[in-house]
């Protein structure tokens, strides 16, 4: 079977324009077949790959169109030798959550679909600012200046017994795509798990994406095309960096070159962790060979990846 011709029916075009631009349009299109069709599928394949004036594709829009794209499409014989069909296209919006740039038949060339979603975790403040100013409040006996950014402490200088927690809001990204195999899946999961982005990556900056997981939707059909709807979630953070309090109750004494117990002024065991240096001594010491007095230390334990094919 073949299509011999292909004529535009103009007087069959109607339509309806609305103020909210839910616009209906329809027209037919005569095709003449060198035989009779008994495969409506393929008469209709047919004519969309026909060189001269083919029929517009299951997902076309209609022609400069705000919006408007194919809706159905309703064959009729029209004589009795049954070698014409009248093919009638019913233009129409899109329904709601639908989008322009995803009306393409295989699903394989169609864009990703983003989304954000979000879940409550809860944290530990690691610093704030106090308001007060603080007569010993910087973890040596010292004076803490108010509004100094540092560990949260009472005016003696004393941490909490239980840490300071309060609730953030997580958003995760999500990506969903066809998949040819459930393998595919499986191989994202197996690729990407315990890794974050190694370099930016649309607009995101490095070491701000860490990927949680890529799930099947189950197998869908469109036609010939069958596939498996992925979607792929990516926590965004400030930063996939571990920072740690440097404290301890114990720290490096050099004199000694052992470690040794963190003690107070009477040479009592501390009760609660101190601050350390960068080398791992105690700041309040003279002897601590100058290291640098830091409260936190950055640690890096996802593996770095580039996510720019993740998230395309």
């Amino acid at each position: 079977m073949a299509v011999l011709d292909i004529r535009y029916q103009p007087e069959t075009l109607t339509a309806s324009f609305t103020y909210d631009w839910k616009d209906t349009i329809s027209e037919s299109y005569l095709v003449q077949y060198d035989e009779i069709p008994t495969n409506i599928y393929l008469a209709l394949s047919q004519a969309q790959t026909f060189a001269t004036n083919p029929l517009p594709s299951r997902w076309a829009a209609f022609h400069g169109s705000p919006g408007i794209f194919v809706r159905s499409i309703s064959p009729q014989f029209t004589d009795e030798s049954r070698l014409w069909i009248l093919w009638t296209y019913n233009y129409g919006p899109l329904e709601p959550g639908e989008e322009e740039d995803q009306q393409v038949e295989n699903p394989f060339a169609r864009p990703p679909l983003y989304n954000v979603e979000r879940f409550d975790s809860e944290y530990v403040v690691q610093s704030a600012k106090n308001v007060e100013a603080l007569l010993h409040g910087d973890g040596k006996g010292g004076n803490r200046a108010k509004n100094t950014n540092g560990p949260i402490v009472n005016a003696a200088g004393k941490r909490p017994d239980e840490p300071v927690v309060d609730t953030e809001s997580n958003a995760v990204l999500t990506i969903g795509k066809a998949y040819a195999s459930l393998f595919s899946i499986a191989q994202i999961n197996n690729g990407y798990g315990r890794t974050t982005n190694s370099d930016s990556v649309q607009g995101y900056a490095k070491r701000s994406l860490k990927f949680l997981s890529c799930e099947s939707g189950g197998i869908q059909t469109e036609g010939k095309y069958t596939y498996y709807m992925g979607t792929v979630r990516i926590e965004v953070k400030k930063t996939t960096d571990l920072i740690l309090d440097n404290v301890g109750y114990e720290f490096w004494d050099v004199l000694s070159t052992d470690w040794a117990k963190a003690r107070d002024k009477d040479g009592d065991v501390m009760s609660e962790p101190i601050n350390l240096d960068i080398n791992g001594n105690d700041p309040r010491e003279n002897d601590t060979q100058a290291g640098t007095d830091v409260s936190r230390i950055t640690y890096r334990y996802l593996e770095e990846k580039p996510y720019s094919s993740l998230l395309s």
